[in-house]
C-alpha cells in the first residue's frame, strides 16, 4: 500500500502474497462488494464509505494498522460468521455512521497499547456475535449498540443513546456514566467487577442522553 486508494470491487488477497505499507488510507467505495485476505495480515489503515452498500467478509480478516484500523463512515461492514482482529498497538475501531454487523462473528481487539472500540453515530448490530476488546475501553457517544456476548477489562464510558450488551453473557472492569441512565435487561442481572460503576457530574450525573442497558 503505497497510496491511498479506492476500491470499487472485490479484493482477494492470495495466501503466498506479502502486504506492506501503513500510512495511507484504503477507502472501501461504490456499491460495496467482498474482501478476502487468505489468512493473509492487512497492513493499512481501512475507510468504509459505501453509502448503502455492504462489504462482507468471506474470510477471518486481521489488521495490524495503527493509530487507526478501521472507520466506518456509511454502509456496511459485515463480519459475518467469521472473526476481525485489530491486532495494532493502538489500532482502533471507530463507527461514525453506517453499520458493524455479524451473524455470530467476533471482533476483538488485541493491540498492546491503547486502543479503543468508538461508536460515534450509526450502528453496531451483533446480537448473536461477540466483542472482546480486552483491555482497551469502549467508548459510546451516540448511535445504537446490540452485542450478544462481550468482554472489556478496560473502561466503558457511556455517553450518548440506547445500547444493549450482553444479552449472551458479560464482563466489565469499570463503568462511567456521563450521562444517561443505567440498568440491566430483563431478565438478566448486571454484575460489574474492579471499580465498578462511577456518575460524571460533569457529564450531568447520568440525568440524561439515553437509557443504556446492560446485563
Amino acid at each position: 500500500f503505497s497510496a491511498s486508494l479506492q476500491y470499487f470491487g472485490d479484493i482477494v488477497l492470495s495466501s503466498g502474497m506479502s502486504v506492506s505499507g501503513t500510512g495511507y488510507v484504503i477507502t472501501l467505495d461504490g456499491a460495496g462488494s467482498n474482501i478476502t485476505t487468505s489468512g493473509i495480515t492487512w497492513t493499512a489503515y481501512i475507510v468504509v464509505d459505501c453509502g448503502t452498500g455492504t462489504w462482507a467478509q468471506l474470510d477471518d480478516f486481521t489488521t495490524n494498522s495503527s493509530p487507526s484500523a478501521l472507520e466506518c463512515f456509511s454502509g456496511t461492514w459485515a463480519v459475518g460468521a467469521h472473526a476481525l482482529t485489530l491486532s495494532g498497538s493502538a489500532g482502533s475501531l471507530d463507527v461514525q455512521g453506517g453499520t458493524l454487523s455479524s451473524t455470530t462473528g467476533t471482533v476483538s481487539l488485541t493491540g498492546a497499547g491503547a486502543p479503543a472500540f468508538i461508536v460515534e453515530s450509526g450502528t453496531v448490530s451483533m446480537i448473536n456475535g461477540t466483542i472482546n476488546i480486552g483491555s482497551s475501553s469502549l467508548v459510546l457517544l451516540g448511535g445504537t449498540m446490540i452485542v450478544g456476548t462481550f468482554t472489556c477489562n478496560g473502561q466503558v464510558s457511556l455517553a450518548g443513546t440506547d445500547v444493549q450488551i450482553g444479552t449472551g453473557g458479560a464482563t466489565y472492569n469499570k463503568i462511567e456514566v456521563d450521562s444517561g441512565s443505567l440498568s440491566a435487561i430483563s431478565g438478566y442481572t448486571m454484575t460489574v467487577t474492579g471499580t465498578a460503576i462511577t456518575v460524571s457530574s460533569a457529564g450531568g450525573g447520568g440525568s440524561g442522553g439515553g437509557s443504556w442497558t446492560f446485563c
